[in-house]
C-alpha cells in the first residue's frame, strides 16, 4: 500500500494522464489514502511533497510501474516546455492578411486580461485566417495569439491592437485561442497553452511577445454575462475546464466588474 495525504494530487492528475492517453489503469490495484480510503482504479505514486520526481516505488507491479514511468517522464517535460513561436504578424509566414480591413486601431496595454477561445470547423490556422479576411472583411487572423495542434504557437496581432475576437470584451482583451473541437487541446497545446497562461500571470508577462502582466483570465463564453444577447460555446466543455483550471485563482467569469 502507498499510503500518505499528499498522494491525493499526484494520484488524481495521475488518473487524468491515464485517460488522456488510453493507458489502461490497473483496476485491482489498490491505494490506502486517509482522506479517500481504499478504492480500485486509482494511480497512486510515492513522491514527497515538494521533491523532485524520484522513481515509482520498486514494490509496485510491472504494468503499473511502466505507467507511472511515463507519467514522469512527460512530467518533466511539461515542466521544462518552451513552445517554438511563429511570427505571423502584418502577412507573415503565408498568413492571409489586408493593411485595409476593419480594425479597431491601437489601444493602452494597461490592465489588459486575457480571453480564451478554440477555432472549430476550418481545421487549420491559415484557414481561419482566411475566413477572418476574406469572411468578415477583418485585417488578419483576429486572435493575438492561437496554437496550433502541435503545440506552435503563432503571435499574429500585438497586444496593443484592437482586434475582433469577443463581443464586449475586444478593448481590454488579449484572444488566446486553440485549433481543435469540444475534445480539448491535445497534449502539445496543453503545455504551450500551460506556459503561455501561467508565464503572463505568475511570471509578470512574456516581454519577447510584449504581453504586459495579466491579472485575470477568462473565456469567450463569458461575453453573454455582458451582452445577453450575444451566446457562444466557445471555448467548448473540455477547453471551458481546462482553462479555468490552468488560470487558477486569476480566472474570473466577469473580468469587466
Amino acid at each position: 500500500m502507498i499510503k500518505g495525504p499528499w498522494v491525493v494530487v499526484w494520484a488524481r492528475r495521475m488518473k487524468r494522464y491515464a485517460q488522456a492517453n488510453n493507458i489502461d489503469i490497473p483496476t485491482g490495484f489498490r491505494a490506502n489514502v486517509p482522506s479517500w480510503g481504499a478504492k480500485k482504479g486509482l494511480l497512486a505514486l510515492r513522491i514527497k511533497k515538494h521533491a523532485h520526481v524520484p522513481s515509482p516505488d520498486r514494490s509496485l507491479d510491472g504494468a503499473l510501474r511502466a505507467v507511472l514511468l511515463q507519467f514522469i517522464k512527460d512530467e518533466k517535460a511539461h515542466a521544462a516546455w518552451q513552445p517554438r513561436i511563429v511570427d505571423a504578424r502584418h502577412g507573415k509566414s503565408r498568413f492571409p492578411y489586408n493593411a485595409n480591413g476593419s480594425w479597431g486601431g491601437k489601444r493602452s496595454t494597461d490592465d489588459l486580461f486575457l480571453v480564451c477561445h478554440y477555432t472549430g470547423g476550418l481545421g487549420s490556422l491559415r484557414a481561419d485566417a482566411s475566413y477572418h479576411v476574406g469572411g468578415h472583411g477583418w485585417r488578419n487572423l483576429s486572435y493575438h495569439f492561437a496554437v496550433d495542434r502541435d503545440g506552435t504557437l503563432y503571435w499574429s496581432n500585438d497586444v496593443e491592437d484592437l482586434t475582433w475576437h469577443a463581443r464586449g470584451f475586444n478593448s481590454k482583451g488579449v484572444g488566446l485561442s486553440f485549433v481543435g473541437d469540444e475534445s480539448g487541446p491535445t497534449l502539445d497545446q496543453r503545455r504551450t497553452l500551460e506556459w503561455f497562461i501561467k508565464t503572463a500571470v505568475s511570471k509578470g508577462g512574456i516581454p519577447a511577445l510584449g504581453v504586459p502582466r495579466i491579472e485575470k483570465v477568462t473565456r469567450h463564453e463569458d461575453a453573454q454575462f455582458i451582452d445577453p444577447s450575444y451566446s457562444t460555446s466557445c471555448p467548448g466543455r473540455v477547453g471551458r475546464e481546462f482553462y479555468a483550471k490552468t488560470a487558477g485563482t486569476h480566472f474570473t467569469t466577469h473580468p469587466l466588474g
